[in-house]
């Protein structure tokens, strides 16, 4: 049997390890090869809610859609179908775009980093046969899938808050037509506390367009 460190069995704890390491390495990757960061997500909607990746950083719980930054020379289909892999171990056929999201650093005060990021969000659809669970390498602060009724969304604490998911209801409901959506817009009039559909202050280093 494998041995346990803190509760955590050393295959857990390779796992993990090997997770960050690659995670670092393809940072590395898209900061050597593009100066704008670009990711691409997945809204996967199935019986009226939407699959969301549930994140427990520091018991702060917050929910992304799947998705994360491209690999330099991959495509954003090929992106999307990788990121829903990684953390959702299941298989997708990508559809319409539904938004995007730009954040541009000299226009927003550089309050969310230097990096210029550009997100995609994709309309997704479950293939044949392919039912989401937990991977089994994944992100520490990975802790579970779930499953949220498309009028919960801006009540649940979903990255990058709630005029994001109210837009992003609109998008898939189509009584919106696709437009490009600006970090601040997204975030309120202001630039002062952000804060999640249930009230909670959001880490600054949670404040992103896309996830990590």
């Amino acid at each position: 049997m494998p041995s346990m460190t803190n509760g955590m069995s050393t295959v857990a704890v390779t796992g993990a390890r090997e997770f960050e390491r690659e995670s670092e390495r393809r940072q590395a990757l898209q900061a050597a090869g593009q100066g704008i960061r670009i990711g691409a997500n997945a809204a996967i909607v199935r019986d009226g809610k939407l699959l969301l990746v549930e994140f427990d950083a520091a018991a702060d719980l917050h929910y992304n859609l799947p998705g994360g930054g491209l690999d330099p020379g991959e495509t954003l289909h090929d992106g999307v179908r990788r990121e829903v892999l990684e953390e959702t171990s299941a298989d997708v056929d990508v559809g319409r775009l539904l938004l995007v999201v730009e954040y541009v650093p000299r226009l927003h005060g550089y309050l969310y980093g230097r990096t210029h990021k550009l997100g995609f969000v994709f309309e997704c659809h479950l293939r044949p046969g392919s039912e989401p669970r937990l991977p089994d390498v994944l992100d520490p602060k990975q802790t579970g899938l779930r499953w949220v009724p498309l009028d919960e969304l801006p009540h649940v604490p979903l990255l990058p808050t709630t005029p994001f998911a109210q837009h992003l209801v609109a998008a898939l409901r189509q009584r919106e037509p696709l437009d490009v959506l600006h970090a601040p817009h997204l975030l309120g009039d202001t630039l002062g506390v952000q804060r999640y559909g249930d009230g909670r202050e959001i880490p600054n280093h949670h404040l992103s367009v896309e996830s990590d």
